[in-house]
């Protein structure tokens, strides 16, 4: 998850990036795609850009730790997608995410 108006990585996000790192240092075929998110606030095309960043700030964290930057796709999905309404502040900050998929 992040803060509004930010693609840094919290701190609470160190278990999760973690277990992505353990699974790609141990399944060196396996590629993911890494889908940044935002809520509905702003402007949708600042959204897109802002998800964007998220999602390359989770590729760079992966390759500063020697994750090959090939096996790593960067997606912004800007505000399209939405886990939960955006309706209140609890549904809005759960929308300002990464999401990991496995690459095919």
């Amino acid at each position: 998850l992040f803060d509004f108006d930010s693609d840094r990585l919290r701190p609470e996000s160190t278990p999760t990036l973690d277990e992505l790192y353990d699974a790609l240092s141990k399944h060196g075929d396996l590629a993911v795609i890494i889908e940044g998110h935002t809520d509905d606030r702003g402007e949708a095309d600042y959204n897109q850009k802002l998800s964007a960043r998220r999602a390359a700030a989770v590729v760079s964290h992966m390759t500063g730790r020697g994750i090959a930057a090939a096996r790593l796709t960067a997606v912004g999905k800007g505000e399209s997608a939405p886990a939960v309404s955006n309706a209140t502040a609890a549904g809005q900050e759960q929308n300002r995410r990464v999401v990991i998929r496995v690459r095919k």
